[in-house]
């Protein structure tokens, strides 16, 4: 039994390189207690080998931009972002404001009910549904070398490409979540900026999609669409100019496999595309604070040793696919450079 249990123990740990000084918590003790979980992950990396081994191609792409700063992983209260919603990296920074529809409602005015338009917002794109989204929108922008994607003809196929494989109804089913997601990225406006003193200072706006078409007449989110018997769905959507430009310039190769089989950490989703395009092009190891880190990943709240723990927690869930090396002391992390997980593409010319 005392061997069964060290096999067992050992196994996730096989996986993890870190180097760690001075650290709290090791990524054993992190592995030990996500023992369920790692479990889980494993089996995943098993399918996706078998899956490479049968030439299976499971490369995407995720636009640099959204790489580098992401969105947030818990919903936002807008009214305690009025500005929007921040990450930060280095000297550049990302600002999402959320999108906003009116609303009549009855009023009751002096004995009389009366009707008003209310503005109201959709929210802040937040969690891991809407990086599922921004990751097929960007593959398919690449394979397609176009602004139009047109989507699956159903939504229980187009579920199981992002990578959501359960379909079901009703207030909290996936496919009301689906929509809500959709939602809200889609109506979001994003804005990139660097230091106000900075010595070359840039500034940029941009929504995901100029348009986008979800027939209602067909309601491929209702319950009863749930399957793949259920009517084509006639939608597309048209991204804006600056994204897809952005896609095409700067596009970070990534393996959709991965990225879905992390989709209960969309922390663990960020590390794993921020890691991969970093270590495409550093020569020499790569120094990040912890305060800076928690900027780009975390909350403006969040204490740094809380954030350092959650952070590592994550980063061991991503190193059962891609092992980067790093280094993790008190106050910083230091990345060594090692090969992308997905070799960056070659320009052509």
């Amino acid at each position: 039994m005392a061997d069964e249990k060290a096999t067992r123990d050992a196994a996730p740990q096989r996986q993890l390189s870190l180097v760690i000084k001075n650290g709290r918590r090791t990524p054993e003790e992190v592995a030990d207690q996500r023992l369920s979980t790692f479990e889980r992950l494993h089996l995943e990396n098993e399918a996706r080998l078998e899956a490479l081994g049968n030439g299976t191609d499971t490369r995407g792409f995720i636009t640099r931009t959204l790489v580098q700063t992401t969105l947030p992983y818990r919903e936002p209260k807008v009214e305690e972002h009025p500005n929007g919603f921040a990450r930060r990296f280095q000297s550049f920074s990302l600002i999402i404001q959320a999108g906003s529809y009116t609303k009549t409602v009855e009023k009751v005015k002096g004995g009389r009910t009366v009707l008003e338009t209310e503005t109201r917002s959709y929210g802040f794109p937040y969690g891991s549904t809407p990086r599922l989204i921004v990751a097929w929108l960007c593959s398919e922008a690449m394979r397609q070398q176009s602004r139009i994607i047109t989507l699956t003809d159903s939504q229980a196929s187009f579920m199981r490409a992002i990578g959501m494989k359960n379909s079901t109804g009703g207030v909290r089913g996936t496919n009301t979540l689906l929509k809500d997601a959709m939602q809200r990225l889609f109506t979001a406006r994003i804005i990139t900026t660097s230091d106000r003193d900075a010595q070359k200072w840039r500034n940029g706006q941009f929504t995901i999609a100029d348009d986008v078409e979800l027939d209602d007449a067909i309601p491929w989110w209702a319950e009863d669409a749930s399957t793949d018997r259920a009517p084509a769905w006639s939608s597309q959507i048209n991204l804006s100019e600056k994204f897809y430009r952005d896609i095409v310039r700067s596009a970070v190769p990534v393996d959709l496999h991965v990225l879905k089989a992390l989709h209960k950490s969309p922390m663990a989703m960020d590390i794993y595309s921020f890691m991969t395009w970093v270590n495409a092009f550093i020569e020499k190891p790569m120094e990040l604070s912890w305060e800076g880190m928690a900027a780009q990943f975390g909350t403006s709240a969040q204490a740094t040793r809380s954030f350092k723990q959650k952070w590592l927690e994550a980063l061991a869930k991503v190193q059962v696919f891609y092992q980067p090396q790093v280094q993790v002391e008190r106050t910083k992390l230091i990345i060594l450079p090692s090969a992308p997980d997905v070799p960056k593409l070659q320009r052509k010319g």
